[in-house]
């Protein structure tokens, strides 16, 4: 397994947990504000790369697998404010992801061999 695939999939382990973490507590604004500044900050540290993206995608499909009618009828993340904010920053956090993923070498933030110039 390469490094960039073990950052995906460690990356995305870590973004299903916060998004299973701010799913069940975004009905208080400071518990949603507190998730979305994690999530911020998390995106932030893992760099530009496969690690982001990985990341950003678990969360996001948390937090739209909320969105979605449960068998009672119901949702976990219901149309109001909030519910709107949180689905509002898990496309904000995906776009983020991909808009900042570099192309080629060094796409997961792990610092590779650079070629020497000669």
């Amino acid at each position: 397994m390469s490094i960039r695939v073990a950052a995906f999939l460690g990356a995305a382990v870590v973004g299903f947990g916060s998004g299973v973490a701010v799913v069940v507590l975004h009905q208080s604004w400071v518990w949603l504000v507190l998730a979305l500044v994690a999530a911020v900050a998390a995106m932030a540290a893992l760099g530009p790369g496969s690690a982001r993206v990985g990341f950003a995608l678990a969360w996001a499909l948390v937090v739209l697998r909320g969105a979605l009618t449960r068998p009672e009828g119901d949702y976990l993340v219901p149309a109001n404010t909030r519910g709107w904010t949180l689905l509002a920053a898990s496309l904000a956090l995906v776009l983020a992801a991909f808009a900042t993923a570099r192309q080629g070498g060094g796409a997961d933030g792990v610092q590779g061999e650079q070629p020497t110039p000669t």
